[in-house]
């Protein structure tokens, strides 16, 4: 937001000046609305077109205050020479207006889902697209069909373009291995919070259909449907007392879905991504050296324990070790890859309640680790190696948490398209063998990766890769 530096002298000017103008018959008359006691000056009164005015908003940072005039134009914050606050100058339209004062972009009203009153909709030059604000309560939107209470019921299965549209196609033709979003819409006045309570999902055993987000701005309830098995198959969806019956047909075209290499010749065009997978190693868990999980602060069920957050270090840390509570496989070594110098990695361990371990404790499964590389701005940073970002994850495939949410994320992991076919069909892949382990690897038009099972865990590294 511009800023303009305001002589103090002008300001006793503009701010007291007020009187004048309300006395005037010339003008254009200004109004204000201000429902959070945020105006420190009485600036109503009619002004002049051309003239600027300024006022003071008395309110802290969080309130995050501003101000709207005529519905659309947002007000811009102004300096104002020896002076601390949230300092705002307008120049008067040649017309009545009205100044609204906002916190949070609102105006203080609470229309409630489904009942805003919006006005006609207006270029937001600072997105170029245009908007929609209620009148009432300050709400604005992007989205044409929220402003013109345009969503109705409908369900839906899709992926890059729409698979199947219920009532209109019979039969959801979907492809093994891919991942599809099952979407459920709703009018808005139908639409409640936690509203995914109310839907109840049967779905046969060759597919799985998982709940994976609710989106409350399109007033959608979104499913993962990743299909298992090819053949006949289907899916019934009750919501309330009524129940929609979903035919779905899977056919086998995993072939064409991997290019699976042929030799690890292949595999070695890739120096970074065969030095990692190489490098893979059993870890022996030691609870002399487990630094202990506490639950801490769960969010829907589950923690994060993020051990380094890093940009541009030299060598790959693997301190995380002393915070994984089994003995599973990791990478003893993994890029920071040497010919993209810009870049930065994570390590993440996923856990509750039941996983969390106290320091030296006795082994203990885990729920989920993972680690993360990513080059930063590839093509402005010096970049020359082709990999963009490079992952590994271990999770386990028989874990159930208590907390539904962590047992989504968890699904979103072990059900991924890739990891349903190499369950399936692994001759889509090359078996490679590094130490006792045999590694299945595969590539596709952006990434190639490694799968594998052990135990209880299932482990997959991915890269993808760009052509520079």
């Amino acid at each position: 937001m511009d800023k303009r530096l305001l002589s103090l002298a002008l300001l006793p000017l503009l701010l007291g000046g007020c009187e004048a103008a309300q006395s005037s018959a010339e003008g254009f008359l200004l109004t204000v609305e201000d429902n959070f006691g945020f105006l420190t000056s009485d600036i109503e009164g009619k002004y002049p077109a051309g003239q600027e005015i300024i006022f003071e908003l008395d309110a802290d940072r969080s309130d995050r205050p501003g101000a709207l005039l005529n519905g659309q134009v947002e007000i811009e914050q102004a300096e104002v020479e020896g002076e601390e606050g949230y300092f705002f100058s307008f120049v008067m339209p040649e017309q009545s207006s009205r100044l609204q004062i906002t916190s949070h972009d609102l105006f203080g009203h609470d229309c409630g889902l489904g009942h805003h009153v919006f006005g006609n909709g207006y270029l937001d030059s600072s997105r170029d697209r245009m908007a929609w604000r209620c009148l009432e309560c300050g709400y604005r939107t992007f989205d044409e069909k929220v402003a013109t209470n345009a969503y109705k019921f409908g369900i839906g299965i899709e992926n890059v373009s729409q698979i199947y549209e219920y009532g209109k196609d019979e039969v959801a033709e979907l492809t093994l291995g891919e991942e599809y979003s099952l979407r459920i819409n709703f009018p808005i006045l139908d639409y409640e919070e936690d509203i995914d309570q109310d839907i109840i999902i049967t779905a046969d055993e060759s597919l799985s259909v998982y709940h994976y987000i609710n989106v409350d701005s399109q007033f959608a309830v979104v499913y993962k449907l990743v299909p298992l098995t090819s053949g006949s198959s289907g899916i019934q969806i009750t919501i309330k007392d009524k129940t929609y019956d979903l035919a779905i047909q899977v056919t086998d075209s995993s072939s064409e879905v991997l290019d699976r290499p042929e030799s690890i010749e292949e595999v070695a065009a890739y120096p970074e991504f065969k030095k990692t997978i190489d490098s893979l190693t059993y870890y022996e868990y030691d609870p002399s050296l487990f630094l202990g999980l506490s639950p801490g602060n769960e969010l829907n069920g589950y923690s994060v324990k993020s051990i380094y957050d890093i940009v541009n270090e030299d060598s790959y840390d693997t301190s995380y070790l002393s915070y994984l509570s089994d003995s599973v496989y990791y990478l003893s070594y993994f890029p920071y890859v040497e010919d993209n110098p810009v870049s930065d990695y994570r390590f993440e361990v996923l856990y509750d309640r039941a996983t969390a371990s106290s320091p030296g404790s006795e082994a203990k499964e885990l729920a989920c680790y993972s680690l993360f590389y990513h080059t930063i701005d590839a093509d402005h940073s010096g970049a020359k190696d082709p990999f963009d970002s490079l992952t590994f994850t271990c999770v386990n495939l028989n874990y159930q948490p208590a907390s539904e949410r962590f047992s989504e994320l968890l699904n979103n992991i072990r059900l991924d398209g890739t990891v349903v076919l190499y369950r399936t069909h692994p001759e889509y892949f090359f078996e490679y063998e590094v130490g006792e382990r045999s590694l299945f690897l595969y590539r596709t038009l952006s990434s190639i990766g490694a799968i594998f099972k052990f135990g209880n865990y299932l482990y997959a590294v991915r890269a993808s890769y760009v052509d520079r």
